[in-house]
């Protein structure tokens, strides 16, 4: 019985942060409910929901497609705020050159899903396990990516420099 009781209570202490956090966001969406309702329903839903267990044993394969889906703008971020300027290249470049569309992203976010779940099906790896290595496939697709959206601004960088001491600029051969 202690045993039980001892379940209960870690269960609902690690249910109470995530059912509040989901009760906040239901909130966002109709704001007119208090945040004291809309928490309890939240509850009361998410504990019918695991009523069922063949929805609940759904969820983690939900969460791992929807990890999957995110985790390479999650490396995109990372390397164009880090590593991107350390590099010479520029972060932010879609906004700095006035394109509406960053094909870097884009074409990295769709690539690394290809490859990951041609992992998955093919190679049998885990949906679970396949975001680590797709991680880094993301990283150095963007980082490749990004350097030949931005080839034209290095060179354009490379051939034309300012004197010290002069607003002239000079074009090295």
């Amino acid at each position: 019985m202690a045993g039980l009781i001892c379940v209960i209570i870690a269960g609902w202490t690690t249910a109470n942060p995530t059912i509040y956090r989901a009760g906040l966001a239901f909130q966002a969406v109709i704001p007119r409910v208090s945040r004291f309702h809309v928490t309890i329903g939240t509850g009361l839903l998410t504990t019918f929901v695991a009523l069922f267990p063949g929805v609940a044993m759904q969820l983690l394969d939900f969460v791992a497609l929807y990890g999957l889906l995110l985790m390479p703008i999650g490396a995109v971020i990372a390397i164009d705020f880090w590593l991107l300027p350390r590099l010479g290249l520029k972060s932010f470049y879609a906004e700095y050159a006035g394109h509406r569309l960053t094909i870097p992203a884009l074409g990295t976010w769709l690539v690394t899903l290809a490859i990951c779940l041609v992992l998955v099906r093919f190679a049998n790896i885990e949906i679970f396990f396949v975001a680590l290595p797709g991680w880094f496939i993301a990283a150095a697709l963007f980082t490749g990516l990004s350097y030949l959206a931005q080839r034209h601004r290095t060179e354009d960088a490379m051939t034309t420099a300012t004197v010290p001491g002069s607003s002239a600029t000079t074009t090295r051969e």
